[in-house]
């Protein structure tokens, strides 16, 4: 899976999401991450160090699929009322925490994931919501 999020300052991309590309997995299993659909969502984090989204920022990750239908009162199934199953958690990146890099003379800077910090382990919790997988992911129609 490949995950990006580009902006241009003045901007910022706190609360916004970002789709990621799903490189296809080769196995059969139901739960493969080629089924899924997925985004990440950078949260601001502020502190008294610093605050810039490349060197401090929690990211929020949702993977979503349908998985089947709500039962109506009379047992049969409403089209309406389609189940999504959504994964969610949140990680911290932080500059001397689990990320590091260099930055040039030229003010250019370059940060990565350490590589003795990962991988970088994530609480998930599941949900299930209501409607299109789309509107899910953004965490519309979630118990």
């Amino acid at each position: 899976m490949y995950c990006t999020s580009i902006w241009q300052y003045p901007d910022d991309p706190y609360n916004k999401f970002y789709d990621c590309e799903v490189i296809a997995d080769t196995t059969d299993s139901a739960d493969d991450a080629s089924k899924w659909a997925w985004t990440l969502e950078p949260l601001e984090v502020v502190t008294k160090e610093t605050h810039f989204a490349t060197t401090n920022v929690d990211l929020r990750w949702r993977a979503a699929k349908m998985s089947g239908k709500d039962k109506s009162e009379g047992g049969g199934y409403e089209e309406k009322k389609k189940k999504v199953r959504i994964l969610t958690g949140v990680a911290h990146f932080e500059i001397g925490v689990n990320m590091k890099g260099l930055c040039a003379a030229s003010g250019f800077c370059q940060w990565n994931l350490d590589p003795k910090k990962t991988p970088v382990l994530v609480d998930v919790q599941a949900l299930t919501c209501h409607g299109t997988v789309k509107k899910a992911l953004h965490g519309i129609g979630c118990d």
